[in-house]
């Protein structure tokens, strides 16, 4: 591997940072990082990266704008120092669930967001299980999408001992397909949540397939309040499930 590598943390998970640098056999890269007095974000270089290949790791979490603009920040920093090639590893992809328009009044964010990170200099986006498949089209350079599904099964097999035993469960539409690529991988039963709104704008969850006495994988695209995992782990308690675990991405 070469040594002409650099790894470059951002403040939004710098463990998970540092858990890279160290399976790679590197120490993260020293910088600066703070704000002003006014709140607008500080960075800096604390050691050359002329020539280097660096890689800048920043997830999407709170505060999101903060990361956002520290993660772009970040590489126009490297791109001005003389780096090479810029990667940047953003595990969660900021304002993805903005990928079109259901009215003219909305805005498309996350082809916004695409074009700021080539803007400042990214050569490179490597992200993981981007909210629809074909926001990579968005983006003017590479873009690789991994897929967690593949850390994911080996996890199943390890800490679920009787996971044999299992119906992979969508909590919401949006996440039959990657519940689907689950249950294919583990040769399961599906079981599906239905949202069914009454005329008196009450929310019923309809369960749709046989959970009594099993081991439920509740599989969302999405967390934010965890609000649907909730009510979907007490359906399907209800329903004679043994016990339930929830997956998803959250930002």
């Amino acid at each position: 591997m070469s040594r002409n590598l650099t790894i470059i943390s951002g403040s939004s998970h710098p463990e998970f940072a540092a858990l890279v640098a160290e399976q790679l056999g590197f120490t993260p890269h020293h910088v600066l990082h703070g704000k002003f007095a006014n709140g607008e974000i500080r960075f800096e270089l604390l050691e050359s990266v002329r020539g280097s290949d660096v890689y800048v790791i920043q997830t999407s979490c709170t505060p999101i704008n903060d990361m956002l603009m520290e993660l772009l920040i970040m590489v126009q920093t490297c791109r001005y120092a003389s780096a090479n090639r810029i990667t940047a590893v953003i595990p969660f992809f900021p304002y993805c669930r903005q990928d079109k328009m259901s009215s003219w009044q909305q805005p498309i964010t996350a082809k916004l967001v695409a074009n700021m990170l080539s803007v400042a200099g990214v050569n490179h986006i490597i992200t993981m299980d981007l909210h629809a498949a074909q926001l990579q089209g968005f983006f003017d350079i590479p873009c690789d999408n991994l897929a967690s599904i593949v850390t994911l099964i080996p996890w199943i097999h390890r800490y679920i001992p009787d996971w044999q035993n299992g119906v992979v469960v969508a909590p919401v539409n949006g996440a039959v397909k990657i519940a689907t690529k689950l249950r294919d991988s583990l040769n399961l039963p599906m079981a599906f949540i239905h949202k069914q709104r009454h005329k008196n704008a009450r929310c019923e969850l309809v369960l749709v397939g046989d959970v009594h006495g099993k081991v439920t994988i509740v599989v969302d695209d999405m967390i934010d309040t965890s609000n649907t995992l909730c009510f979907a782990a007490e359906r399907l308690k209800e329903a004679g499930s043994s016990k339930t675990l929830n997956n998803g991405n959250i930002p």
